[in-house]
């Protein structure tokens, strides 16, 4: 067992390099190691990921809990198309692991940055498709009790970018019901998906969308109507690209202020967008960024 701890600065650990505050991270090398976490912290430690949906806080204090990625170079058995995968897997990877087993069904979420417990916790989903319809089942810890959680197929929870994981449960294993496919041809479906996000999205360091479409709109549409492309703030800025990112060009370490400014600011110009980054609270937001 190996449970290790470190004090980072957020922006070391958010994709758009947000946080100028330290949090203390602890890593899991093993689902056990969560017996071996002190009990004496002062609050209630927040699950994370890869941080790719998430801002981190101009404030210090906070504790991290995180499963380290795991280092196998393939995939553990499964029987009848149901795979149990740890939830630190980057999803990108799983879906090539997958289509070289001949399972497909993750083709059009390739591309979408995180792991395969923070796509969970989103519901992350792309091209008509989403996590949750694969999920045969997952389990976790709920980091505020120390009991185990469960979700099993059929008791739902699941719909756009919400999900049935509490704010304080840490996912530590899912099991995905995937489609035989053939492996060259979903591989090719994979890549081609990840050229497809290349040429439409802006890069750079970034946070991927901060908003959620509303019901029949799209939120980039109405923000780049509202005149938000090219809005400023220290190092960060709305991209000329899609109004809906924002970007890092310089991956400067960037204050937590500022990203909510430019989010408060074009929630100003368009009303009503409710922001689907997270946010680990401290800044006036709230949110499980796993």
């Amino acid at each position: 067992m190996a449970l290790t701890s470190q004090r980072l600065p957020w922006h070391r650990l958010t994709s758009l390099h947000v946080g100028m505050g330290c949090a203390t991270l602890w890593t899991l090398e093993e689902e056990r190691d969560f017996q071996e976490l002190p009990h004496s912290l002062p609050h209630v430690p927040v699950p994370l990921g890869a941080g790719t949906n998430l801002l981190g806080s101009d404030q210090g204090g906070l504790h991290l809990v995180r499963l380290a990625p795991p280092p196998m170079p393939a995939l553990p058995e499964g029987k009848e198309g149901l795979l149990p995968l740890p939830a630190s897997l980057p999803l990108t990877r799983l879906a090539l692991l997958c289509a070289q087993r001949g399972l497909g069904g993750l083709a059009p979420l390739a591309g979408i940055p995180g792991t395969l417990g923070g796509a969970i916790r989103m519901n992350a989903g792309a091209n008509g498709a989403d996590i949750g319809s694969l999920l045969e089942e997952w389990r976790g810890v709920d980091l505020k009790t120390g009991k185990p959680f469960r979700w099993k197929r059929g008791e739902g929870g699941f719909g756009y970018r919400t999900s049935p994981v509490p704010p304080t449960v840490l996912v530590l294993q899912a099991i995905l019901r995937l489609p035989q496919a053939e492996p060259a041809r979903e591989r090719e479906a994979i890549l081609q998906e990840l050229r497809r996000r290349r040429e439409k999205n802006p890069q750079g360091p970034s946070a991927g969308s901060i908003f959620r479409n509303p019901p029949g709109e799209s939120a980039g549409r109405l923000l780049e109507a509202a005149g938000c492309k090219g809005l400023r703030r220290g190092p960060l800025v709305v991209s000329d690209r899609h109004a809906n990112w924002i970007l890092n060009p310089t991956a400067t370490p960037a204050k937590t202020e500022d990203a909510l400014w430019l989010i408060r600011e074009m929630q100003r110009r368009v009303p009503g967008l409710r922001p689907e980054v997270c946010l680990p609270g401290g800044e006036g937001g709230t949110g499980a960024p796993q």
